[in-house]
């Protein structure tokens, strides 16, 4: 009886750990969309705080998908400066997915992660 009731919880635990992990990685990648990198132009701002100035980048980035060109910004971490949208050129094709309401694209790296963009602009082309 000891046996059956750990093989149950076994069962359960793999069921919820495939539903919450494996299964949304595997969605995520259908999701995907062929684009092809219009524009990448980057801009560098200052903050001050307590008197003290530190300058960070945001970098603009323009990708053409199914006849619409979304353009948004990306700012990377202060503490990840090495998360810059350097591994692109203008024209290469890019995988992109969107969020629901198409205010965040998601940019495919080549390690698999994503660059997290935030939309600002959508012109027909």
């Amino acid at each position: 009886m000891l046996a059956s009731r750990k093989n149950s919880n076994l069962i359960i635990f793999l069921f919820i750990f495939l539903s919450l992990f494996i299964m949304p990685l595997m969605a995520k990648d259908e999701a995907y969309q062929k684009g092809k990198l219009q524009d990448v132009d980057s801009k560098q701002y200052l903050r001050v705080v307590d008197g003290t100035g530190k300058t960070y980048d945001v970098y603009f980035l323009s990708i053409k998908v199914d006849g619409i060109t979304y353009t948004g910004s990306y700012k990377p971490s202060l503490l990840l400066r090495r998360e810059r949208p350097t591994e692109w050129i203008v024209g290469d094709a890019v995988d992109v997915r969107f969020n629901d309401k198409k205010t965040k694209m998601y940019l495919k790296k080549s390690n698999g992660g994503e660059l997290t963009i935030k939309i600002t602009k959508k012109v027909r082309s």
